[in-house]
């Protein structure tokens, strides 16, 4: 897998961990009294800090090929070529 591909999933994982908190914290402002408008906006800050504070931890990491494939035999010198 390359390491593009090997950042991409960790950068969905954390937007799929990151949502249902920004719900949770919308839908327990909401039971709180809050109006709809502080409710998405804390839900959305919720959100927000979630998927910043993953990105941040997930940008520490040095994501590496797994390409084990060993490159083309090259010729010897003086060795005929076909």
């Amino acid at each position: 897998m390359t390491a593009t591909t090997k950042k991409l999933l960790a950068i969905a994982f954390d937007v799929v961990f990151a949502v249902p908190i920004g719900l949770g914290a919308g839908i327990g402002l909401s039971i709180l009294g809050a109006s709809r408008l502080e409710s998405v906006s804390g839900g959305a800050g919720a959100f927000l800090a979630m998927a910043m504070f993953g990105l941040s931890i997930i940008s520490l990491f040095d994501f590496k090929d797994d390409d084990t494939r060993t490159p083309p035999a090259q010729n010897q010198q003086g060795a005929p070529t076909t």
